[in-house]
Parts: C-alpha cells; structure tokens; sequence
C-alpha cells in the first residue's frame, strides 16, 4: 500500500485539516451563501496568482514547463468560479467576483494573497492549499516531494496554510439530504462537526438554471469544469469534481492530474531551478518608473471592465450574451497578456534594466464593486472605456509605441463594444 499523505505532526503544523464555524449565519442557506463568497474569492484569487505568476515563468526547467502548468491552472480555477457562479445562481444569488484580499477571511483563505515570481517557496504555498485529506494515499515519490514540502513551509513560512477543499467539503455537507455520507464524496460528512446540522431545502433552490453558463457555451474543454447544477445532487456532483480536480482524492481529476499532483511534482522536479523572470512581488518592490506607472493602471483599468462585462455576461441572452462571452475570452487572453507582455519591457524604476527588474501588472481590484444591474454596468463600462483612451494617449505621449500589439487590440475591443 502506497504512503497516505501527511500524519505526521509536521503536517498538522503548517496545514489546517477543519474549518471554522462560519460565524453570523441562522440557517443552512446563509451559511451556504457565506462559504459561495468564500469559495468564488478563493478561486477568483487562486487564478490571479497564478496567471501572475505564470505569465513570468520561464517556458522550460528540468523537463517541466512551468509557464504553461501555471496558465493552464488559472483556466481550470476560472471553471471553478464558474460552478461556484451556477450554483449561487440556483440559490438566487447573484454572481460574486471579489477576491480575498478585500475581505481576508481568517481561518478560511489558504494563505495571504500575494501576487510573487514562482519559486520554490511559492510553489510549497500552492502545494499545500491544494492538498486532500491526510487519508489519501499517494505514490513514494509523490510522499517524499510532499514531505519536502511541508520542511520547507515550516521551516520559511510560519503561516498556517488552510486547505481549499475544506470550504467545498463543507458546501458538500449542506446539500446532502441528511448527516449520512454520500457516495460522491464520503468524506464529507466529518464536515458535519464543522457547524449547525443543518441542510439546504429543496425550496432553497430558487433560481433555476437560465442565468447559469458552463463549459460548452465557452467553448472548453470538459476539463474546464463549468458545470451546470438543477439540483441538490448535481450541486453535489459539480462541487465533487471541482475539489477532485484541485485535490484529487476520492474523484479522481477530469484529465489532467490534480493542481496538488501538478503543483507538487514541478515541485520536485525544479526546487533548484530559475523559475521565473525576476518580476516584482508586490507589495515589497514599487513601481514608480513611467511608462511603467501608466500602463499598470491601464491593466487594473481594463481588468475592471472585464468584470463589468463578466457581470453583464450573467444578465443577458440570446445573441447579446454570446457578444460579451467573446468579448471577454478576448480581454483575458490577447489584451491582458498583451499588456503584460508590454508591461514587462519597461523598469519598474528608472535607470533600472528592464531585464533585471521589470515592472508588472498589479491586477488591482476596482476601488468600488462592481454593480449587478445592467444599466449601471453600462455606464461603468463607458466611463472606463474613456479613461483606457485617454491612458493609451498619455502611454503614446511617454514614448510606448502606439501600433503596439495590445493597443490594436484594445481597439478592436472597444469597437465590438
């Protein structure tokens, strides 16, 4: 029989096995609602770090190739809040597109939010916020890697990393029928020592699925994992394969190996390797340079209107929605990378050699919510797509060429728009 994974007081030391009571609620759906939050601020923040990360990443080390591993990643966690989004909107709540590190969750969020070069270090984080239960059992190389893991955590970290699965086990457990384990997830039902023991009702499930959207009408892959959910048991299903692809455990990931397996043997494989251009980790390296300063706010700029756009995406139909579907696989993948990829040609202070300190996207959060009626959202669009205007003309004016790549596409995005 192959190793389980961590029962060694080292592990219980630097990953937490339980979750906390959520406080304030009075009944199964508030409770539910409260871990929905939880869990789409968790993913929300998962695939900003590692699209942060990844974007720096070098393409190849040891065999492996960590750009790609960290993208592909942060596609799989956008499927992810995608569920979560379906199944708040079975609930009739409304989409949630904040991150943790507005609202810092202690004793829920897997560690503070930090946008950082990949690293050893880092990689140990996204390691140990992914791992499944201590019960599961795993190959000897597999075990060894994770044992290094948790050294190198307790050893550098100091901060307790909270497992992610935790909030979905959770969630599992209040949309079972009662306290008895089911078979799409067993385990689960130790959650039940977790809070109340109570479970959503069937007359909970007001929303019904017309808002809900899933990986064919993104046009993805099934790994991608945007799961449609009706009721209580699809509910249950969804939220099995979204903690079996992160996890693994009990339901084996769709395609690839889990995050945790990913994470863990690049892990392995590259502990001693460059892993990373030398990008900024924010908060501890400012960016003060121009153009540098300018083109960073145009990113958070246009990663607000992509919200805007995914929160209008949810409210409309028919050909309209399809629009602004398109429109924001575009925003993610040729105008956010394309600024990225024009971000990191300038220092992020002057007389500094881009190649050796770059500047990088801040991906900061928009300094209001984003709002959930379509009017407002129309009106917050508008205004945004003045200010990237007028922002590309100030970029233009410090010398950044303007027939640059990602100002072409931001043209042809707000043409569509």
């Amino acid at each position: 029989m192959s190793p389980v994974l961590a029962t060694s007081a080292i592990g219980r030391a630097v990953i937490a096995y339980d979750l906390p009571k959520v406080p304030g609620a009075q009944n199964a759906l508030q409770e539910a609602g409260a871990l929905l939050d939880m869990a789409a601020e968790i993913e929300h923040s998962l695939m900003v770090q590692y699209l942060y990360a990844g974007f720096a990443a070098v393409q190849s080390a040891a065999g492996q190739q960590p750009n790609k591993l960290l993208r592909d990643i942060a596609v799989e966690e956008m499927g992810h809040l995608l569920t979560v989004t379906n199944i708040r909107l079975l609930l009739g709540l409304e989409p949630y597109l904040r991150r943790q590190d507005e609202s810092p969750q202690e004793g829920f969020d897997p560690y503070p939010f930090a946008l950082e070069p990949l690293s050893a270090a880092s990689l140990a984080k996204y390691v140990a916020a992914e791992s499944p239960s201590e019960n599961v059992e795993l190959e000897p190389g597999d075990k060894k890697a994770f044992d290094d893991v948790l050294t190198r955590l307790k050893q550098k970290s100091g901060t307790l990393i909270h497992r992610v699965g935790l909030v979905y086990m959770r969630l599992f457990y209040l949309f079972q029928e009662d306290d008895n384990s089911d078979q799409e997830w067993r385990e689960a039902s130790i959650a039940a020592a977790w809070g109340e023991k109570w479970h959503i009702a069937d007359a909970d499930l007001v929303g019904g699925d017309a808002r809900q959207s899933d990986y064919i009408e993104w046009e993805e892959e099934e790994n991608f994992l945007g799961l449609k959910v009706v009721g209580k048991k699809s509910v249950r299903e969804a939220i099995a394969k979204v903690a079996g692809q992160g996890e693994g455990g009990e339901q084996p990931a769709v395609g690839e190996p889990s995050h945790f397996l990913r994470f863990l043997r690049l892990f392995a494989a590259v502990e001693s390797e460059v892993l990373s251009r030398p990008v900024p980790t924010m908060g501890a390296d400012d960016i003060t340079a121009e153009p540098a300063v300018t083109l960073t706010r145009l990113f958070d700029l246009r990663y607000e209107m992509l919200l805007v756009v995914l929160q209008r995406f949810f409210l409309a139909s028919g050909a309209t929605r399809k629009v602004l579907r398109v429109w924001c696989e575009d925003e993610m993948r040729l105008v956010l990378a394309g600024l990225y990829r024009l971000i990191v040609k300038h220092p992020r202070e002057a007389g500094m050699d881009p190649a050796a300190a770059p500047a990088a996207p801040y991906f900061n959060m928009p300094s209001s919510p984003v709002p959930i009626d379509d009017a407002s959202l129309l009106q917050r669009y508008a205004t945004a797509k003045h200010l990237s205007a007028a922002m590309i003309d100030l970029a233009v004016s410090m010398g950044v060429d303007k027939s640059d790549q990602a100002f072409k596409r931001i043209a042809a995005q707000d043409a569509a728009l």
